[in-house]
């Protein structure tokens, strides 16, 4: 616990979802934590912060024996004004999807100083090249913090108000590119306290480990499964999205492992004994690790996602027409997550080391044409919408010596 005569922990929460109510909340309720919460949205940051005057932030949880308990806590301040709190603040923690990632990077390189961590919870592929690129003179000197998924399930109830945090993980992984400034608090110990005894979080060798570990191939190629031969038809009802995948979806899913995998191992043969990749597993075996109390069973990979519990009854993302029908909806988050700030950065992963990625290629190339985007062309990531993704190529980093001598002066934890 940190001491209440010591000066404050100073947190500022980035985003507006659910999992920002949770973390800030958490945060606040900490003994020595000081919390502000970032939104660069004027409207949503003016409500939060008109509720924030006579309302604390609820966060209602359920214990394994059923038992619910609420836990209210009030931040400092929530602002749109990146300068009010990003000066003073120790860390600095991303909750939002990816693709808002940028702005606020944009947002905070203004006013950070060298000593702030900054944390993506989780952070998802490229996270570190984009902070990199936004934050310039301080680059080398920020440690980067990336976690490889959220810390928890939740669901916003009331804004600014009150929010279900359904369950929290027993683990979470993620990366630690440490600065040439030492951070004013330690970083891992830190965010520990703030989530309190879980998840417990652990700290890959490498951050590329996280980012090959991330597997943004699985709903992507879900989708392809699904719909690569639909007639355009519309649907009356929402079809499941894990229960119902089938064997040659599953081999598709797989395949991908398979090449997330032989890039790490091409990495580790060219930077022997200096690169570590070793822990970057396939799917199956992440999936038994993190869901071995939901699985029915284990037989295979097929039966792991059919049968995993946490997965039943998600449903396809759906548009819906004004007759009541349904037709997939390709502008998801699920899409626009998943592939510029995902299977894209692999690829451009795979290209610096000259692995051949030839399913995530496939699945590329049907992606961005039902997203209407242009990523690969003849086979290279030279698209048009290249500039919207966190490929290291956006970032010059062409090469594996660029992506990690271009990261020399910083340390890999």
């Amino acid at each position: 616990m940190v001491s209440s005569m010591a000066a404050p922990v100073k947190i500022c929460v980035c985003g507006s979802g659910a999992d920002a109510h949770c973390l800030a909340g958490l945060a606040a309720s900490r003994e020595g934590f000081q919390v502000s919460v970032l939104l660069l949205d004027e409207d949503d940051a003016q409500k939060w912060k008109k509720s924030l005057r006579s309302n604390d932030i609820v966060i209602v949880t359920t214990d394994k024996a059923g038992n619910e308990k609420e836990t209210a806590s009030r931040p400092e301040t929530v602002t749109s004004n990146a300068g009010e709190v990003v000066k003073d603040s120790d860390f600095i923690i991303f909750t939002g999807p990816t693709y808002e990632h940028e702005n606020y990077f944009k947002a905070i390189a203004p006013h950070l100083h060298k000593k702030a961590v900054i944390v993506g919870l989780p952070g998802k592929p490229g996270f570190e090249f984009q902070f990199w690129d936004c934050a310039g003179e301080l680059a080398t000197q920020c440690t980067v913090v990336s976690f490889e998924s959220t810390p928890w399930e939740c669901r916003l109830l009331q804004f600014g108000k009150r929010v279900e945090l359904f369950e929290t993980k027993n683990f979470l992984d993620g990366s630690m590119v440490r600065g040439k400034a030492i951070p004013r608090k330690p970083a891992l110990m830190t965010l520990q306290m703030i989530h309190g005894v879980e998840p417990m979080l652990k700290i890959a060798v490498h951050y590329l480990e996280i980012t090959l570990k991330s597997y943004p191939f699985v709903g992507p190629a879900i989708l392809y499964g699904r719909w690569k031969d639909w007639d355009g038809q519309p649907l009356k009802e929402r079809p499941l999205f894990y229960e119902n995948v089938d064997r040659d979806t599953v081999e598709i899913i797989n395949s991908c492992s398979n090449e997330c995998h032989e890039i790490a191992v091409a990495i580790m043969a060219k930077f022997p004994g200096i690169v570590d990749l070793s822990d970057v597993s396939d799917i199956y075996k992440y999936y038994l690790q993190y869901y071995r109390d939901f699985i029915e069973n284990t037989t295979d990979l097929y039966n792991v996602i059919r049968t995993n519990k946490k997965f039943k009854g998600i449903k396809h993302p759906m548009t819906e027409e004004d007759s009541g029908d349904l037709i997939p909806d390709f502008d998801s988050q699920l899409l626009r997550e998943d592939i510029p700030n995902g299977l894209v950065v692999i690829r451009g992963l795979a290209d610096t080391i000259g692995s051949k990625v030839p399913t995530i290629d496939m699945l590329l190339l049907w992606c961005q044409e039902k997203m209407k985007k242009e990523y690969i062309v003849d086979g290279q990531l030279k698209g048009k919408d290249i500039s919207e993704t966190r490929c290291p190529q956006r970032y010059g980093l062409n090469t594996i010596d660029d992506i990690l001598n271009g990261n020399k002066k910083r340390t890999q934890y």
